[in-house]
């Protein structure tokens, strides 16, 4: 026999072999499948078998709904998911599974059971299927589970923020007593599907919340909405006693574009905590040049601190290189009113301005075209 025929030989060998594993082991898939269809009849199949005809279930409605009636006839759910041995509980997260993959009605109580008794593994599991369901009764859970304690809010929020959520489901978020609850509520409510009008006045209610994590929520979420009727609110707000709440104010009120507000960011530079004044640096510069009539008197402030960022905040803006090319120009009111306030920015704003003026820089970014100078030579000119 000759290597080549050997060969031949072994491969054929191989390949037959391999083709009557897949018959016969499709002929036992094809009869587990028969049985299950003719339903349980007070006998159970081993739970590996269902295991694995479920992972097949999503691509035949037919098998779905049979396993749907082998879980209901043998009532694998119905396993506590407190029982002593583990893997009884995980059949039952499977079974449940297999109910909520078909859209059974039942599989939400079964899961409301899991994180009521179950431990903190199989409230997680519980989670995990609830991921999977995006109706108004399980997201109704998500959010009772989350107000309970019983699901942390690193498990839900992630899963709520992906969906629609009505705002009368986070109104027991938005009164429950604890504070961190009431602020997950409150970042929730920015993404709730309610009326503009409605969500705005609980937002608004949501200010004037005694827990600064709630209030600074509601600033953020306020922003995030473009709620331009809360400019009031928002402005009230960057004189809160706590500093982070002003932050949130203050960058709510640069993403609504409220340039009227820079008078009330600009004190916000004289702040003893470095995020405040630096978020209040970023918003006047997102703002943009119409912020300069308003920000120009901060360069007489009697806070240093205050001083130094409005400085800052110009040269960022553009002024400083509008003013090196007026103080050359031939028109001699220019050229010294140009003289004299850049003379106070960089008396302002110190060495790192300075350096900046006598290299003849721009922004610290590195210049402005020609066509900002002109926006911010007008906005000077009108001031």
């Amino acid at each position: 026999m000759t290597p080549y025929v050997l060969a031949f030989l072994v491969v054929f060998s191989a390949w037959l072999g391999l083709s009557a594993w897949m018959i016969v082991d499709r002929a036992a898939h094809d009869r587990l499948v028969a049985d299950l269809r003719r339903g349980a009849r007070g006998h159970r199949l081993r739970w590996g078998t269902v295991a694995k005809l479920a992972a097949d279930a999503a691509s035949d409605p037919e098998l779905s709904r049979a396993l749907v009636r082998y879980v209901m006839d043998t009532d694998e759910r119905g396993v506590a998911a407190t029982a002593r041995d583990p893997r009884e509980g995980w059949r039952a997260v499977e079974a449940v599974r297999i109910l909520a993959r078909a859209g059974h009605r039942e599989c939400v109580s079964d899961l409301e059971r899991m994180l009521r008794l179950g431990d903190e593994e199989m409230r997680a599991a519980a989670v995990t299927v609830l991921a999977e369901i995006d109706d108004e009764r399980s997201t109704a859970l998500l959010i009772e589970a989350l107000r309970s304690g019983r699901c942390p809010a690193s498990w839900a929020v992630p899963i709520l923020e992906r969906r629609s959520l009505p705002a009368r489901l986070l109104q027991p978020l938005l009164d429950d007593p604890s504070l961190g609850v009431r602020a997950v509520g409150t970042r929730l409510l920015a993404r709730s599907d309610a009326a503009d009008a409605t969500v705005e006045r609980m937002l608004l209610r949501l200010c004037r919340d005694r827990d600064a994590d709630v209030r600074a929520a509601a600033c953020r979420a306020l922003g995030e909405r473009g709620s331009a009727k809360a400019v009031r609110h928002l402005e009230s707000l960057l004189d809160d006693p706590v500093w982070f709440v002003r932050i949130r104010a203050a960058r709510a009120l640069g993403q609504l574009g409220s340039v009227a507000s820079a008078a009330g960011i600009a004190r916000l530079l004289a702040s003893r905590t470095w995020w405040v004044r630096q978020a209040a640096k970023e918003t006047l510069v997102d703002l943009g040049p119409a912020v300069l009539p308003q920000l120009l008197p901060m360069l007489d402030h009697a806070d240093a601190f205050a001083r130094n960022s409005c400085a800052e905040v110009l040269q960022n803006l553009g002024l400083i290189d509008q003013l090196l090319v007026d103080s050359d120009t031939a028109d001699p009111a220019t050229r010294a009113a140009s003289r004299a306030l850049l003379d106070k920015i960089v008396a302002a704003g110190g060495s790192r301005v300075e350096s900046a003026v006598g290299a003849g820089a721009g922004t610290l970014a590195g210049g402005v075209e020609a066509a900002g100078r002109r926006r911010v030579a007008s906005t000077f000119e009108a001031a």
